[in-house]
């Protein structure tokens, strides 16, 4: 049997022990250790997350204790008013328990465990200060860019460490569990309004022609042809990776000519037209052993989870760069051939591209406007062949 470790606190007769909690995660378990009337004694004080304990707690109960002013009674009372307190924890659960079925949820959890838990986990939305979000910007950025959240991707990326982007993610999360709790009453949020950080997440990809030819071969002739399939629709429409995983034969209105993309990142549901060569695609797709209403479905008919393993084979077989994001940068690259392409104007590219708004589509504005000089240039040569 494996020894138990007791983790020394700050305080004196103050120490925790982990243990496994009720939801299989780690936890810690506080004790105290004292003397009476000459005889040691060591109790029990609390569990982190189900009581709420801290050693800061533990040792206020510890002083209770040795001054015997504590009866029974007073330290259950005053257990119960911690484990009423709305604390970042306790409002996570009821959100995370609400929202679990959004598309959300996953990168939530994520976000909420490895960041805001152990910052303010057990603190409530009120007992948090301006100061306390700037000490949890400068430990999320790396030494090397602490001295301002406001550096780009491209900076980010040769200086290393988290991202502005994920900083901006999390405290976006501790934001919306703030007007959660406001909003549903269960106790007041955050008593201050929280300065995010800027960030330069305008990145836009596209491919060379050389690169594209490549690309094309490849995808011809690559062996895993339903990863080979799903790659050639994202060029072809423009459409986001979860999409293509989502996406179903009800979706596909073949008499019509549109594409339905349900519950998209927009949060409405758009229509798109159903290319030819997107149609093709679709009609080579053969009926696996397992009858499935997706697509392009995963193992046993049911959804697809991902492809990282084939996308990167296409991309190292095509020569593309490592930094090319698959799915998400042939979306990119449908975007910078239709707006360079001076036949598409920005708002039918923003319903292409299911942009929400305009802003996002402005990324691409500068290829239109190399679209418009090109065809103001050939007045120039009419001209001047005229006057030759």
């Amino acid at each position: 049997m494996a020894k138990t470790v007791r983790i020394r606190t700050k305080y004196p007769g103050v120490y925790s022990i982990e243990a496994q909690g009720a939801d299989g995660r780690a936890e810690a378990i506080f004790y105290i250790r004292f003397r009476r009337d000459g005889k040691l004694i060591e109790e029990k004080a609390g569990r982190a997350r189900q009581d709420g304990m801290t050693a800061a707690k533990a040792n206020h109960l510890r002083a209770k204790k040795i001054e015997g002013a504590a009866t029974r009674q007073e330290i259950r009372n005053e257990q119960k008013a911690d484990a009423e307190r709305f604390t970042v924890e306790r409002v996570w659960a009821i959100y995370h328990e609400q929202n679990s079925a959004n598309r959300s949820a996953k990168d939530d959890r994520s976000q909420y465990q490895n960041y805001i838990r152990p910052a303010f986990g057990t603190k409530e939305f009120t007992g948090i200060v301006p100061l306390d979000i700037d000490r949890f910007k400068r430990a999320f950025l790396s030494s090397k860019d602490r001295r301002q959240a406001t550096i780009s991707e491209e900076a980010r990326a040769k200086g290393g460490g988290k991202s502005p982007a994920s900083l901006r993610n999390a405290l976006e999360l501790l934001r919306r569990l703030s007007n959660f709790a406001a909003n549903k009453h269960l106790c007041p949020g955050l008593t201050f309004k929280v300065d995010m950080p800027k960030v330069n997440n305008e990145v836009t990809e596209s491919l060379t022609d050389e690169q594209m030819v490549r690309l094309l071969d490849v995808l011809e002739t690559f062996d895993d042809r339903l990863v080979a399939d799903m790659m050639l629709v994202a060029l072809v429409t423009g459409m986001r990776k979860s999409e293509i995983f989502r996406l179903k034969w009800d979706d596909i209105d073949d008499e019509r000519g549109f594409i339905s993309i349900k519950n998209p990142k927009s949060g409405v549901d758009q229509v798109i037209p159903l290319p030819d060569q997107a149609r093709e695609i679709f009609s080579r797709q053969v009926e696996g052993d397992h009858p499935s209403p997706f697509v392009f479905p995963g193992r046993g008919g049911k959804q697809r989870q991902g492809v990282k393993r084939s996308v990167d084979r296409i991309k190292a077989e095509a020569g593309l760069p490592d930094d090319f994001r698959g799915f998400h940068g042939l979306r990119h690259a449908f975007a910078s051939m239709l707006a360079s392409s001076g036949e598409v104007d920005m708002f039918v590219l923003q319903k292409l591209m299911t942009h929400k708004s305009a802003a996002m589509t402005q990324r691409y504005a500068h290829l239109s406007d190399q679209a418009l000089k090109r065809g103001s240039s050939v007045m120039d040569r009419l001209v001047a062949s005229a006057k030759s």
